[in-house]
């Protein structure tokens, strides 16, 4: 058994954010950067709190799914000069000025945030699989593999949700995140497909539909077959690297392999 293998059994069944702690948070690279940053740069205290916390801010809604290490690192450690206004003719100190870190402490945050771009590519692999609710009590189900690889898609780690954004609004559409790992789940449907030898599918039609299941739940069913359409052609449209198709064969696969679906929102049956 190898290593790798090894430590995502050890992720199996826990919640995200123990997940995240336990692969990130603790891994030896991230504990030895922490350690060099320490040493030049008394000051710094970074913490499990505070890696949790960073992406929580107001500008960038919880972490997104697609990490830029390198861009992070940079606009974490990067000079900021002084702000200062005028106030009744005085001038006062809007934010302070700060010095650009130490190499330690970039090679640091390029450690944490390598370790989660990591674990978020097992993710998009199949080699984890995640499970969540659309809503408090309904049942856990599957997140489809191929969101963790939406440019707009954004988990909330300490909160254990997954969501999406438009423009800078945040859209939850699952809550209490679970890793499990494939060997050990009982339920075989719930694995990822593994790809066949034969040619691949050129439109991508079943992983747009889980994405456009749990657009549904969150949002809510449309009121004519077009808007149907059009949200189901916006899943394809976040997928990174998906062809997508006309809204005639969007249409056409929705009338013919989700008949219900399809009836329910055209006809009001269901």
């Amino acid at each position: 058994m190898d290593e790798e293998y090894q430590e995502l059994l050890g992720l199996h069944d826990l919640s995200f954010r123990q997940a995240f702690v336990r692969f990130v948070c603790q891994a030896p690279e991230v504990l030895e950067a922490m350690n060099s940053a320490q040493v030049e740069a008394p000051n710094f205290q970074p913490s499990t709190k505070t890696i949790i916390r960073y992406w929580t801010y107001n500008k960038h809604p919880r972490w997104p799914v697609i990490a830029e290490p390198r861009k992070w690192a940079f606009d974490l450690t990067r000079e900021i000069k002084a702000k200062y206004t005028r106030v009744r003719g005085k001038t006062r100190v809007v934010r302070k000025a700060r010095k650009a870190s130490s190499p330690e402490v970039q090679e640091y945050y390029l450690a944490v945030f390598g370790r989660y771009e990591a674990l978020i590519s097992q993710l998009a692999m199949g080699k984890l699989v995640a499970k969540g609710r659309d809503r408090p009590i309904a049942e856990e189900t599957l997140i489809p593999s191929v969101l963790w690889t939406y440019t707009h898609t954004r988990v909330g780690i300490e909160s254990c949700t997954l969501g999406r954004t438009n423009t800078r609004r945040w859209i939850q559409v699952a809550e209490g995140l679970r890793i499990y790992h494939p060997s050990k789940l009982k339920d075989e449907a719930c694995l990822p497909k593994q790809a066949g030898s034969g040619r691949p599918k050129k439109y991508l039609w079943d992983e747009a539909y889980d994405a456009l299941v749990l657009k549904l739940g969150q949002e809510g069913f449309p009121e004519t077959g077009a808007e149907l359409v059009s949200m189901f052609l916006d899943c394809f449209q976040c997928m990174r690297g998906a062809s997508v198709p006309d809204a005639e064969q969007a249409r056409t696969w929705l009338k013919n392999k989700k008949t219900q679906l399809w009836r329910r929102v055209v006809d009001g049956d269901g």
